[in-house]
């Protein structure tokens, strides 16, 4: 994970770490080539994305495209991810410093309305964090 250090502040540089990471994104046409290649109405589940979100910050991978267009996907589908599943995904987006409105107030919503007892503490502290680390705040 991301030290204190690399993680880029809003408004602040980023790290040597977080700039190079940035180029290991996949080019266009590698893009459209995987796109070509898979069957006919394939999506990628929801939760899958919040793997590829953990496993890139895990690895300090900060891929603004690849985060952005999860985000965009992901923050109308959040029901669909169980409460471990959300707390991953917004931990990796806070450890990047890439800290998408859309997704933190999805986020914000489905966690207000939660069942009772469906958030363990580890998953709500997980979470308590991301919101803190991503400076964002309860209206």
């Amino acid at each position: 994970s991301l030290s204190d250090g690399d993680t880029a502040k809003a408004g602040g540089k980023k790290s040597a770490a977080q700039e190079g990471s940035e180029e290991q994104g996949l080019d266009s046409a590698t893009i459209q080539k995987l796109k070509s290649e898979r069957p006919e109405g394939w999506e990628m589940p929801v939760a899958c994305m919040s793997i590829v979100t953990w496993s890139c910050a895990t690895m300090r991978i900060r891929d603004q495209r690849l985060f952005d267009a999860i985000s965009e996907i992901v923050s109308a589908r959040l029901d669909a991810l169980k409460s471990f599943e959300l707390s991953n995904l917004l931990w990796a987006y806070a450890k990047v410093a890439l800290v998408p409105p859309n997704l933190f107030e999805s986020a914000r919503q489905r966690i207000a309305t939660r069942a009772p007892n469906e958030f363990k503490g580890q998953c709500l502290s997980t979470i308590a964090w991301a919101f803190a680390t991503a400076e964002r705040r309860d209206p």
